[in-house]
C-alpha cells in the first residue's frame, strides 16, 4: 500500500511562522518536527526529479522512416532490380546499359553492358536482397541502397569497376571509384562512354532518324529505317520493340514469339529501347510470349 506523504494546511503553516523557542510546548514541538518531516520529503522528490533521465526527444515533424524492401531479386542491368512488382534503381551510381558495349585492354569490342549485368547477378549469389529507399524518380523507380548478405551492393559495383559514380547527382562511393580506377578494373581495364553519354547519343540518334523525309529520299531508299520500319532487325543499339495495339503498350525482346513480325511506326508513338527497364519505365508492359 503507498502511503500518503503529510501535508500542512495554511493555518498550522501560520502558526509556526508565530511560533517562539520558548513556545515550543509538547504539543508544538510535534507540529515542528511534522513540519520538519515534510520539508525533507520535499526536497527529496525535488532530488530525484533533477536526477531522472530526460525523455527521449520528440520525432522530428514529418520525419518519415525510409521505403523498406527486401526479397529474392531479379537483376535487369548493372543498377537496376526487381524485388517483387517494385522496381529499384541503385542510387549513386551508374552501370552500362544491357547493349552497350566497350573496349578492352587491347582495344577489342566487349558487351560491357551484359558483364555488368553478371556482376551484380554473381554479386547477390541468389541471397536475401534489403534495401532501403531514398526517394523515387520521375518513372516511380525506388532509388536505393541495397545490400545483399550484409554487402552495399552500390558501393560494391563501382568497387569492382563495373559502375561509375553518377556525377551529375552524387558524390559518393568516389573513393571507391578511385582505387578500381587505379587497379584498371573491370570498366576501367580499357575505354567506355559513360552510361548517361551513351543514353543521351541513342536519344540523338533516334530523334534524327525519326525526322521528315523528302519524298526523293524515301525513293532513293535513303530514308535509313529498314530495320525500324520492317520486320526484325535492330534499331542501332536498340533491339527492343515498343508497340501500341488495342492491348496497349507492349514491348517485345529479340526471341518472342512475336518479335520478328513486330513493325514499330514512330508516327503513332512506337519506338524503340535499349532496356527492359527503360520500356518499363516509359509506360510499355513486357509481352507475354
Amino acid at each position: 500500500m503507498i502511503r500518503k506523504r503529510p501535508t500542512l494546511s495554511r493555518r498550522d503553516l501560520s502558526r509556526l511562522a508565530r511560533l517562539r523557542r520558548s513556545d515550543f510546548s509538547p504539543g508544538n514541538r510535534r507540529l515542528a518536527r511534522l513540519l520538519f518531516l515534510v520539508g525533507m520529503a520535499a526536497v527529496a522528490g525535488a532530488a530525484a526529479l533533477l536526477d531522472a533521465p530526460s525523455p527521449p526527444p520528440a520525432a522530428e515533424a514529418g520525419a518519415t522512416e525510409p521505403e523498406r524492401f527486401a526479397g529474392r531479386a531479379r537483376v535487369v542491368d548493372g543498377d537496376t532490380i526487381r524485388i517483387g512488382e517494385a522496381r529499384l534503381r541503385l542510387v549513386h551510381i551508374d552501370a552500362p546499359e544491357t547493349r552497350q558495349d566497350c573496349e578492352d585492354a587491347d582495344g577489342r569490342a566487349y558487351a560491357c553492358g551484359e558483364a555488368s549485368t553478371r556482376a551484380l547477378v554473381e554479386m547477390i549469389g541468389g541471397r536475401e536482397v534489403r534495401c532501403a529507399a531514398e526517394e523515387r524518380d520521375r518513372y516511380d523507380r525506388a532509388l536505393a541502397v541495397c545490400e545483399a548478405g550484409g554487402r552495399d551492393l552500390n558501393g560494391a559495383m563501382v568497387s569492382a569497376g563495373w559502375a561509375v559514380v553518377y556525377a551529375k547527382f552524387s558524390d559518393r562511393y568516389e573513393a571507391e571509384q578511385a582505387a578500381a580506377r587505379a587497379a584498371g578494373l573491370g570498366l576501367w581495364s580499357g575505354r567506355f562512354e559513360p552510361p548517361w553519354d551513351y543514353r543521351a547519343r541513342l536519344r540523338a540518334e533516334a530523334a534524327a532518324r525519326s525526322q521528315p523525309r523528302s519524298a526523293e529520299e524515301v525513293l532513293a531508299g535513303k530514308d535509313g529505317a529498314g530495320a525500324k520500319d520492317g520486320a526484325g532487325g535492330e534499331d542501332g543499339n536498340c533491339p527492343i520493340k515498343g508497340n501500341i495495339s488495342g492491348s496497349g503498350r507492349i514491348f517485345h525482346v529479340p526471341g518472342q514469339a512475336d518479335y520478328d513480325r513486330t513493325r514499330i511506326t514512330p508516327a503513332k508513338g512506337e519506338r524503340w529501347f535499349c532496356s527492359e527497364d527503360e520500356a518499363t519505365s516509359a509506360g510499355w508492359r513486357r509481352a507475354k510470349r
